[in-house]
């Protein structure tokens, strides 16, 4: 049963991250990065670029 509960909260990070628009590897770093969470949070995209932008430059 916990492992079922584990599956699914892992998809369900996944369709939310996707939902809100992130491409598989920025979904992969939020769900890893979330994984204690029941969701992504809103801001992400912010976080996401912050990373971005210091890989860059």
């Amino acid at each position: 049963n916990d492992t079922i509960r584990h599956y699914f909260r892992h998809c369900w990070r996944y369709m939310d991250a996707y939902r809100r628009g992130l491409n598989v590897k920025q979904a992969a770093y939020a769900v890893k990065k979330y994984k204690s969470h029941r969701r992504i949070p809103a801001n992400i995209m912010m976080d996401i670029n912050i990373i971005q932008r210091g890989a860059l430059g």
